[in-house]
């Protein structure tokens, strides 16, 4: 570890989700190791201000999903990025890390990164999904890209822009090999009947398109297997009621099949023999968890005319993306049809197929468990490491001048 005579490092940080803040997180913790005195502020989380960060706005305000809802909050969203780079401009940090959120992120990175500060962004947008255009932004914004996956760090090594694939940190945190029969025990499940965990996501629009379609398919499945357990982790508070009101709009055996659970998505996941569940970050858990799964996704009309004539990607699922090929079946939209997925989950029960899954799952486990906090620090590090060095050796400089 260098050891540093600059007494402090400012280090700018922005995350607007939950997974940015836990990425933020994990790498302050990181860097505090490295330096004693370092000064974080910006935008983040519960998680991030715990470990240090001085936040300047709510990260709430960043959460926006999908075209129709960023229209809404478009001049709220200008605002905040105004008034961001200017505190920024005035304060001058000696590296900004934006975290996730590229629409809002990206353009503050190219704006600061323009007057001469270091720019750091962590989690690489979907270039190879949709709107691949984005690359020159982010050439212009970022002077080192963190990746997750290492297919990605390919793209923009291929684009001749410096990356860093740090891997993911839920490899990191998700052993290899899960104990379903102890995370059955804790959920207090009958250990010899087959369980299915839905995860219909954590946003509203997500439980009004997703929901009511894995409730008809959780009701045809029923019907094949009367003795399945059903588990409905609800990701937060806010989203008790909707969920209640559309499962008490159900037949009697789905109401009689489903416990909700308050939160524990990961035991849940644990505990299942398949998983039914939107796509996004939780296929990965799943996978990660070695869970066999269905992966859906559906959204308002609008939205899904606006953007898929962007989608360049055949899959959704991140472990379809991240396999090169279909290894788990996933429906969008108009394909989301309870029969269909049905048959899927009903497949998925049977032992082999469950295997054969799990072995893979494995493998792509391992090309993603990278240790991301510290790999994401020490890329941080050596940007404050070379900005302290640069003024050392200008110091230097000027006192030899001076002396001349």
């Amino acid at each position: 570890m260098t050891t540093l005579s600059r007494p402090v490092f400012k280090v700018a940080l922005i995350a607007g989700e939950l997974s940015g803040d836990a990425l933020g997180a994990g790498l302050m913790k990181q860097l505090r190791l490295y330096h004693h005195d370092i000064q974080f502020f910006g935008i983040g989380g519960p998680q991030m201000e715990l470990a240090g960060l001085d936040a300047w706005y709510p990260f709430e305000w960043l959460s926006v999903m999908g075209i129709s809802s960023v229209l809404k909050s478009l001049p709220k969203l200008l605002r905040l990025r105004h008034q961001l780079v200017k505190r920024l401009l005035a304060l001058k940090p000696d590296v900004l890390v934006s975290i996730d959120s590229p629409d809002f992120t990206l353009g503050v990175a190219k704006r600061v990164r323009a007057q001469g500060i270091k720019t750091v962004h962590y989690v690489s947008p979907s270039i190879w999904a949709w709107r691949a255009s984005r690359i020159h932004t982010i050439r212009q914004a970022v002077d080192v890209m963190l990746t997750l996956f290492p297919f990605e760090q390919t793209l923009y090594q291929q684009q001749s822009i410096k990356s860093v694939c740090v891997g993911h940190p839920l490899a990191d945190q998700i052993a290899m090999k899960v104990d379903c029969k102890a995370a059955r025990l804790a959920l207090q499940l009958n250990p010899n009947e087959p369980t299915l965990v839905l995860l219909p996501g954590s946003r509203r629009s997500e439980i009004r398109y997703n929901l009511p379609i894995m409730l008809k398919s959780l009701e045809l499945l029923l019907q094949i297997k009367p003795q399945l357990q059903c588990l409905l982790p609800v990701a937060h508070a806010g989203l008790q009621a909707a969920i209640e009101q559309l499962l008490n709009a159900c037949v009697p055996a789905v109401q009689q099949a489903v416990r909700l659970l308050n939160g524990q998505a990961n035991l849940a996941l644990s505990a299942c023999d398949v998983a039914l569940l939107t796509s996004g970050t939780v296929s990965l858990e799943a996978m990660l968890l070695k869970r066999p799964m269905v992966v859906i996704y559906k959204w308002s009309a609008l939205n899904h005319a606006l953007i898929s004539p962007w989608v360049k990607t055949p899959f959704i699922a991140l472990p379809n993306i991240l396999a090169g090929k279909k290894i788990v079946p996933e429906f969008v939209q108009s394909d989301c049809q309870p029969a269909a997925i049905c048959e899927a989950l009903n497949l998925l029960f049977q032992g082999n197929r469950r295997a054969l899954l799990q072995d893979l799952f494995e493998a792509l486990h391992r090309t993603i468990k990278r240790d991301a906090n510290v790999q994401a620090a020490q890329v941080v590090w050596q940007l404050l490491s070379d900005i302290s060095k640069h003024e050392q050796n200008l110091m230097v400089d000027m006192s030899e001048s001076s002396q001349c």
